[in-house]
Formats: C-alpha cells, sequence, structure tokens
C-alpha cells in the first residue's frame, strides 16, 4: 500500500539510542512495533518524528542503520514529509516489508536548549569578491576557520544560503586563514537553515586537520 495517510495516526518511538532523545525510528502498527527504511528519509522527516515525541525538532536523520537493526520487520519507507505536519500518518509514504537497498532510519531530535541558538558570526575571507572566500566563524570571542575534510557542495550551499546567496557553485581554496580551526567533518542534509545544525565533530574537535585544509566556499545569486 502506498499514499497518504493510509493509517489514522501512527505512533512512534526511539530505540537504541544513547538518550532519549536519539534512536532507530520504531513505528506501531497491526499490534507490534517496527523500523522505517531509510531510503529518502531526511530532516523533514526527522522533524516530525521528534514533534511527535514532544521535542522541538531534529538536529539530524540518519540513513545509514546508525542505531543498529532491530529485530521486528519494517513498517514504512519513502517517506517525504514536508517538516511542517503533525505525524508521519499526513506524509506521503510507502508500506514496506524488507529495507533491502538502505538502513534503517533514524534521527536525533533536539531539546529546548539546542532551539535557542545564539548568534555565531560568520563570513567569507580572503576570495576576489564578497561572494567568495574561506569559510570563517567566530567562536569564543575568535574568528576561525572550518576543516574540509568532509566539506562538500552541500556543506558550501548551507553557508552560501546564510549570506542571503541562492547556493554554492564551487569549494575552491582561499589562501590559509589564521587563529584556530573550529569545525571539522561537517556533513549538512541540504535542508537546514543554518551550517550550526549540521552534523559535526563538535568545536575544536578537528584531530589532523591545519590551515591547508579551510574550507572556503564560491556563492552565487539566482
Amino acid at each position: 500500500m502506498s499514499g497518504r495517510a493510509s493509517w489514522r495516526e501512527i505512533n512512534a518511538r526511539l530505540a537504541n539510542g544513547s538518550s532519549s532523545r536519539s534512536g532507530r525510528v520504531e513505528v506501531f502498527h497491526r499490534g507490534s512495533w517496527g523500523a522505517v527504511c531509510g531510503k529518502e528519509w531526511d530532516i523533514r522527516d526527522a522533524d516530525v518524528v521528534c514533534r511527535m515525541l514532544g521535542y522541538p525538532g531534529a538536529l539530524n536523520a540518519y540513513q545509514d542503520a546508525r542505531y543498529r537493526s532491530g529485530k521486528g520487520r519494517v513498517r514504512l519507507g519513502d517517506v517525504q514529509c514536508n517538516g511542517n505536519e503533525e505525524n508521519l500518518a499526513f506524509c506521503p509514504y510507502k508500506d514496506y516489508s524488507v529495507c533491502s537497498q538502505s538502513g534503517e532510519a533514524g534521527v536525533k531530535c533536539r531539546s529546548v536548549s539546542d532551539s535557542i541558538q545564539p548568534r555565531i558570526p560568520y563570513r567569507l575571507s580572503g576570495g576576489n569578491s564578497r561572494s567568495e572566500g574561506r569559510v570563517e566563524v567566530y567562536h569564543d570571542r575568535k574568528w576561525g576557520t572550518i576543516c574540509d575534510r568532509g566539506w562538500d557542495l552541500i556543506d558550501a550551499g548551507i553557508f552560501c544560503r546564510m549570506l542571503a546567496y541562492a547556493g554554492a557553485r564551487a569549494t575552491p581554496k582561499y589562501g590559509q586563514g589564521s587563529g584556530p580551526i573550529w569545525l571539522s567533518d561537517v556533513k549538512c542534509i541540504g535542508t537546514e537553515d543554518s551550517l550550526f545544525r549540521c552534523e559535526n565533530a563538535g568545536w575544536g574537535n578537528v584531530d589532523n586537520c591545519d590551515h591547508s585544509n579551510d574550507a572556503g566556499a564560491e556563492c552565487y545569486y539566482d
């Protein structure tokens, strides 16, 4: 079966997480709990699940069985929420029995304190125009850079949109910065409203990065 709201309401829970805010997404159907296939799963779907569970939204959405596969059958997949639905039942999805091409979906939900995010200054530096340069952020009273380990067009696109551009055209180098290297292993999905909501290694956790690895972005207008 496929479509929208073929179940009147979907109950959800998180399993195998390190806290109550994270884990494998499981849904209750026909008397038992089962997983959600990670195929097509993204931050908008995760937002809906987290709000169903009383959290303000999601920090991360995972497609890769990060929280280990469950013992029950897979219940649904190809979930495609807009992100503002009150329940997964109101999102397009398909009933699944197996999840052969992707891992089971997982989420990490935001706490109330996560949702009240302090403003972090950011800029492009060292480019030939205002729309390009080395990515720099201001943290702990110091300007610093971001390591380009894992940095790609999706990450650069999020940063460019934060600066009111349409997106990123490329991720070239713009010379070596100075000061601390603040972030590394940034991994955005592409729907985040801020680079600082993307998965990363944490402030200052930048092992084996130096300023030859400073991330850059070339932004563009529509």
